[in-house]
């Protein structure tokens, strides 16, 4: 299966060669071009904001998005390029590009105030929850496009709470971070710009969640025909 991958896509991507002594390791990357020969041109892969030393003929898992699935491939590093001040990598992909799951959730855009929950080391090296302020830009049965005022990182393990319902109470989701990026200067005051995705624990809560959101969105059109009544 041919899928065209396009510019500025954004890159979750694993070192399958190091894998045995770092399989937590997920680099962030973008996708560039596709050049003469058939090989891609990445950004050099980054991993909480440092650029991780990758060397020819290390074997790479990507995969990224786009708004219909989610696709995974394989690939080899063929070189190192230096434009100007940035370093990409030319990588062969070794193995077709396979897509991983179809992205059928019903999204509803909606602006949702919720607090997020991280895992932080303190001075002391011990481990403590730190809890944040978020705005949510769009929400799903899947997982929800947020705004934090702080960096996160690819495949960090976080807990979101969001206001559902009579919005008297929070809703607990275990989640997982896909990307993260600055946000539009227009974003303010919150900084970042995050996808993440929920790890539901069964089945009834995503259900709950689609159907929370389908009732929202009912609501919403009845409000805006009601302004033409």
């Amino acid at each position: 299966m041919l899928v065209d991958i396009l510019p500025n896509t954004r890159l979750a991507v694993k070192s399958v060669s190091r894998v045995d002594k770092d399989p937590s390791l997920v680099m962030a990357s973008t996708f560039e071009d596709i050049l003469s020969d058939g090989s891609y041109l990445i950004t050099a892969p980054i991993y909480k904001e440092i650029q991780v030393p990758l060397q020819p003929g290390e074997v790479l898992g990507l995969s990224y998005m786009d708004k219909n699935a989610s696709y995974s491939f394989e690939a080899e590093i063929a070189g190192r390029v230096q434009k100007d001040s940035l370093y990409f990598l030319k990588i062969k992909r070794t193995t077709k590009i396979t897509r991983m799951q179809k992205r059928q959730d019903f999204r509803l855009e909606m602006t949702l105030e919720g607090k997020l929950d991280r895992a932080v080391v303190d001075q002391e090296g011990g481990r403590k929850v730190r809890r944040a302020q978020v705005l949510t830009k769009d929400l799903s049965g899947g997982g929800t496009l947020i705004r934090p005022d702080t960096r996160l990182y690819v495949d960090e393990n976080v807990v979101i709470h969001l206001p559902l319902g009579d919005y008297t109470s929070m809703r607990a989701f275990s989640s997982s971070v896909r990307w993260c990026e600055k946000a539009n200067q227009t974003e303010k005051p919150m900084k970042w710009e995050a996808g993440l995705m929920f790890i539901h624990k069964n089945p009834a809560e995503k259900e709950e969640l689609i159907k929370y959101l389908f009732a929202a969105q009912q609501k919403m059109r009845k409000k805006e025909i009601g302004k033409y009544k």
